[in-house]
């Protein structure tokens, strides 16, 4: 049986940034990062909680963007390359489901041109073909029989071609 309950009391204490720094004239370098405590301060549980951090809570995530805008002859263009990062996880307080996600980083990349309206952008995701765990929690039913993983997306690559009116 799949039952969700309520397991108490908890504190998540952290900190929070962002960065916007122009690295050139145009030239952006952008940027997030969270650090965070997020623990079970009580639990409801009626037995002793020994990992006591919240279920599916990154202690730490970060993101890196460089974006860099320019002319090619009459159209304008945006590039940009980045990064994400998604700390350690688990999945629960019950030791029989719990189970342990490493951290993982994921890279993304676009172009685009823009000229009269019409907008030309290709579109790059998860670059280096991660497969690593995103923490989905699969099918409840089965989940203390067998094994469960969803991976990253697959690596994807598209075009997009758009006009504005």
């Amino acid at each position: 049986m799949v039952a969700t309950r309520n397991a108490g009391n908890a504190h998540n204490s952290g900190l929070e940034g962002r960065i916007h720094l122009a690295v050139g004239k145009a030239t952006m370098l952008t940027g997030g990062l969270i650090l965070q405590s997020a623990r079970l301060a009580s639990s409801n549980q009626g037995s002793e909680i020994e990992d006591r951090r919240l279920p599916a809570v990154p202690q730490l995530a970060a993101r890196v963007e460089l974006g860099h805008r320019f002319h090619w002859d009459s159209w304008d263009g945006e590039a940009s390359i980045g990064g994400r990062y998604i700390g350690a996880t688990h999945l629960s307080f019950d030791p029989v489901l719990d189970r342990r996600t490493p951290g993982h980083a994921l890279m993304d990349a676009h172009v685009s041109l823009s000229r009269d309206g019409w907008t030309a952008e290709l579109l790059g995701e998860n670059l280096t073909n991660s497969t690593a765990d995103t923490f989905g929690f699969g099918n409840p039913y089965r989940v203390r029989l067998v094994p469960q993983r969803t991976p990253a997306r697959p690596r994807s690559i598209g075009i997009s071609l758009s006009r504005s009116f």
